[in-house]
């Protein structure tokens, strides 16, 4: 299926939110999720089923001084 992350277009065969992020390698301690401009609780990312054509935003956070 085809879906967009951070407006770049992704194919996968995934159909969960945390196994396709994890084929990305993305660490998701320090992510913001937002799926078609409605942010998704951390809580139930295990939970949230992606579908083709959605858009994910990705926000993560970063450290420093």
């Amino acid at each position: 299926m085809k879906l967009y992350l951070n407006d770049e277009l992704y194919e996968t065969q995934e159909t969960m939110l945390v196994p396709f992020l994890e084929t990305l390698n993305i660490d998701l301690k320090r992510a913001v999720i937002v799926i078609d401009d409605m942010p998704v609780q951390k809580d139930k990312w295990d939970e949230t089923e992606i579908r083709p054509e959605q858009r994910l935003e990705l926000l993560e956070f970063v450290g420093g001084g």
